[in-house]
């Protein structure tokens, strides 16, 4: 098939050239619903821009378990944290058992989507090559030249809209070896698209024998003597004498109408179904205009066709007709109102699957259940009898146009397709970390890195809420977080609000110092935010934690009172808890004072008295050092949180409702924490592990 390859310019022996461009897909199906509207919209702005004609493919890799490794130890001094090799370790071995995939997106156009003479030369040339088993001519320097410039071209509005990044030519070779041998020792993706590989493989670039299949439509041996209407599957044999068996369907018929969301036909294959689906869209683009001509024209013939129709003698069957026709004409007219934007287009894609097995019979029960499931949604995909090599053929860049899906494209608005949601991932994690989690509702092995440091650097938020029922592992995943955090030689705050000191426990077992800090009359350390995080951290959590002592809310007076005094007391030498007390006493001094500094001076002061308050507002305690801990416990088992109506108020500002109908706790942002030269601070990650009254709080700090 490849006859040449530069880059991410493909030439293939039926005289076409290719661009191949990998497509980093948004995450969408764990999405709150205002970010999927907003991904609808930026794929109906990105289906505008599309090329003519283009090729997109769905397509299940296997990953190197070493890449997920590579992820895992990414940032990380191994020769400082002995424990996170040793967990590095122990994922290799997970991984090697149960070899890890993914599901990549890749975009294709053809530079020369018309046939032409030169076309019909190279594809007599090749077969005479193949015939003669002598290799392909290389591809001229002037033509390497020239398809450059067209491929720069070619995806340069798309690219606005969607993430694109040329492919290597390993990735390229990829998809063409791994559709030879799908379920049959399927090559494996290399995930670091940095990593080196040759500009041209091949002499001057000759691809030898890449790409070449034997293909047995309905099977070989005894079976060719099927008929064709009974040859409903693929046997694909390599040159080496590999056999994957693989049967196809194309989409025939599309509902009338899907609601959405509901309708992401393209991006819901993995959960659909418990077996990889491979799935191609040869999607051809017509302006508006043009179509809506078309549509113009076949709304006259209906008109024609409902004068003329001939009556039945049924009368019920008259009204049927009638009305079929009625409805028909009113469908176009609205896809001729959708038509008629200055940027609208329509799209005609065809839409291909492809499911593998160990053997024949396997792979044609996956073929049904696929099938069976669509009907049952009112989509009709169908598997064409004696045509499974050309699909097979459609689904890799080859030819721009096949024959075969001719009667099988689909007539859409940019905004219909766009529904169908392309180009959309179900990721969920971050790109480097310790394993955390394995995907349960994808028919891959996916699985899941979290890194407490990752969020903040990559302009997203750092907080993380665990939340489920009764034992569902909501204590264990934030003893997982924390404990490979300690490994990473990372800095874990944790509030254990449990009567068992169930967190003090795991703190002891985790890697590094732990400090236990009992919050009650006997705290022998100050907990003061003024002296404990001198700055602007310090005294945000010190307006934070007096706001919510008082139960007023941070802008009514009270709160205000507060703020300006904590602001005060903090430019002066030595800011302590203490001070700001005093500081609230002399503002509200004397009839000129300020009442509600008066009045908050009085409420700060009586807690103050309490026993527990000593780690606050004492200031002859010495301050907790973050500096030479790993693990800082604070055991507050009878620290009460506000009640009543006071306390909810009070709270409230903190929260925000979700577009998606449930609230979402806005929390303050991570505070950077003070540390030794040698172990720089960087962003921290909030995670609550439980919501029962007696849970604690974990706060991670990577350093």
């Amino acid at each position: 098939m490849i006859r040449g390859l530069h880059e991410n310019l493909l030439w293939t022996r039926s005289g076409f050239c290719w661009a191949v461009y990998r497509i980093e897909p948004d995450s969408y199906l764990h999405a709150p619903v205002k970010r999927r509207r907003e991904l609808l919209d930026a794929r109906t702005a990105a289906v505008k821009t599309l090329p003519e004609q283009v090729l997109t493919l769905s397509l299940v890799a296997a990953t190197d378990p070493a890449d997920v490794v590579r992820a895992v130890v990414a940032g990380v001094d191994l020769d400082r944290c002995p424990a996170w090799a040793d967990a590095a370790e122990n994922t290799l071995e997970l991984l090697d058992a149960a070899p890890p995939q993914q599901r990549t997106e890749w975009l294709c156009g053809p530079l020369n989507p018309r046939a032409s003479a030169r076309n019909l030369l190279h594809e007599v040339s090749g077969a005479v090559d193949r015939l003669l088993g002598t290799a392909p001519a290389p591809v001229p320097a002037g033509d390497i030249a020239a398809a450059r410039d067209r491929a720069a071209k070619l995806v340069k509005p798309t690219a606005g809209q969607v993430v694109l990044r040329p492919a290597t030519a390993a990735e390229i070779v990829w998809v063409v070896e791994h559709a030879v041998h799908r379920g049959a020792g399927d090559p494996v993706l290399a995930g670091a698209p940095d990593r080196p590989v040759p500009a041209r493989v091949g002499p001057a670039p000759r691809m030898g024998q890449l790409g070449v299949a034997q293909l047995f439509d309905g099977g070989s041996g005894a079976a060719r003597r099927r008929p064709p209407s009974r040859r409903r599957w693929l046997e694909v044999a390599d040159p080496e004498g590999a056999r994957s068996f693989q049967a196809l369907l194309v989409l025939a018929e599309a509902p009338p109408g899907f609601p959405w969301p509901g309708s992401e036909l393209l991006a819901r294959m993995d959960e659909w179904f418990t077996f990889p689906v491979d799935v191609a869209c040869n999607i051809r683009t017509v302006p508006g205009k043009t179509a809506k001509v078309k549509v113009t024209r076949k709304l006259n013939e209906l008109r024609d066709q409902g004068d003329q129709l001939e009556p039945e003698g049924d009368e019920a069957v008259d009204e049927a007709q009638q009305g079929a026709i009625a409805i028909a004409r009113g469908d176009l007219r609205d896809y001729g109102v959708e038509l008629s934007g200055s940027s609208a287009v329509e799209v005609q894609p065809a839409v291909v699957l492809c499911v593998w097995g160990l053997d024949q019979p396997t792979c044609e029960q996956r073929a049904d259940d696929v099938r069976a499931f669509f009907a049952g949604e009112d989509w009709l995909f169908v598997r064409p009898g004696g045509g499974q090599d050309q699909l097979w053929r459609a689904m890799l860049p080859d030819r721009p146009d096949p024959g075969v899906l001719g009667e099988y494209r689909q007539y859409l608005g940019a905004r219909p397709f766009a529904m169908w949601m392309p180009w959309v991932s179900h990721q969920v994690g971050d790109p480097q970390g310790g394993l955390f989690a394995v995907r349960a509702r994808t028919s891959l092995n996916e699985f899941v890195l979290v890194d407490p440091s990752w969020g903040p650097t990559a302009d997203a938020s750092g907080a993380v809420g665990v939340v489920g029922e009764l034992g569902s592992g909501k204590s264990y995943s934030g003893k997982k977080l924390m404990g490979d955090n300690a490994d990473r030689r990372g800095l874990n705050l944790v509030i254990d609000r449990t009567e068992s000191r169930e967190w003090v426990r795991f703190a002891r077992a985790c890697s590094g110092r732990t400090e236990i800090i009992d919050v009650d009359d006997t705290g022998g350390v100050s907990l003061d935010p003024l002296r404990l995080l001198p700055g602007p951290h310090g005294v945000r959590l010190a307006e934070t934690f007096l706001t919510l002592l008082l139960a007023v809310p941070p802008m009514e007076p009270e709160g205000v009172a507060v703020s300006e005094a904590v602001h005060a007391v903090a430019s002066a030498p030595d800011p302590t808890m203490a001070a700001v007390v005093d500081e609230l006493d002399r503002r509200g001094a004397g009839p000129a004072g300020h009442p509600d500094a008066r009045s908050a001076a009085g409420k700060l002061r009586m807690a103050a008295r309490k026993d527990i308050a000593r780690v606050v507002f004492d200031p002859a305690l010495p301050v907790l050092d973050l500096r030479s801990a790993d693990n800082v416990v604070f055991c507050a088992a009878d620290l009460v949180l506000p009640t009543g109506q006071k306390g909810i108020r009070a709270l409230r500002p903190a929260f925000s409702n979700n577009h998606d109908g449930g609230s979402r706790l806005r929390c303050p942002g991570p505070q950077q924490v003070r540390t030794a030269p040698h172990r720089p601070a960087r962003a921290a990650r909030l995670v609550c592990p439980a919501v029962e009254p007696s849970s604690g709080a974990v706060r991670l700090t990577a350093r």
